[in-house]
């Protein structure tokens, strides 16, 4: 097996980069879905005074 013929130290840098690099893409998952979320929480309901405003220009 090719991991037999690496030195140890190597193995465990290997094995820390590439716990970093999920832990990074995890942290990043969550805060580009919580972005999202809020996003589209806040499509949903826009502000009343927007709604004032569009009710008067058309004369309701």
């Amino acid at each position: 097996m090719f991991l037999q013929f690496l030195p140890l130290d190597f193995l465990l840098l290997f094995l820390y980069v590439a716990g970093m690099f999920k832990a990074t893409v995890i942290i990043l998952s969550l805060v580009w879905a919580s972005l999202l979320l809020i996003s589209w929480s806040g499509a949903e309901n826009p502000p009343s005074q927007v709604n004032a405003v569009a009710f008067e220009q058309h004369g309701f």
